[in-house]
């Protein structure tokens, strides 16, 4: 279950000028401030992937390019869920300093996973990469 949270524009808008989605920078800082259990984190994790996938699939006949950046973010979610979840401490570290995840965590994160679950998972990952960069150049 998921509880809906108002950010004011100006944060909002001061959050994407500095390259961060608004919803994880939230995210990301309660998490901090309340030293949330790693279980939990991962658990939130999961939640969020699984609104973004439930949205990306409503928007796939309406808007097919906002479709593909939320079923990308349902990815980013999971990949994130799944660091925590195999301890990968040397990206979650850097994460942590600072303060946000990059492409580059985000693809060694992958890596790392596909060490563990097999290939299929960074063909997947490319995927949802080359899907969202469609999207966001059909955009553009």
């Amino acid at each position: 279950m998921t509880e809906e949270v108002m950010i004011p524009s100006i944060i909002a808008e001061e959050l994407k000028k500095r390259g961060l989605n608004p919803e994880d920078a939230v995210l990301d800082a309660l998490m901090k401030v309340i030293n949330l259990d790693p279980s939990a984190m991962i658990e939130a994790r999961i939640e969020l992937a699984n609104k973004y996938l439930i949205e990306g699939k409503e928007l796939i006949e309406k808007d097919p390019v906002q479709a593909s950046e939320k079923l990308y973010k349902a990815a980013e979610e999971c990949v994130k869920a799944l660091a925590q979840y195999y301890g990968l401490r040397d990206i979650l570290s850097k994460v942590n300093e600072r303060g946000r995840w990059t492409v580059t965590e985000l693809e060694k994160a992958v890596e790392a996973i596909s060490e563990r679950l097999g290939d299929w998972f960074g063909e997947a990952w490319d995927r949802a990469w080359h899907y969202m960069c469609g999207a966001f150049t059909r955009r553009s």
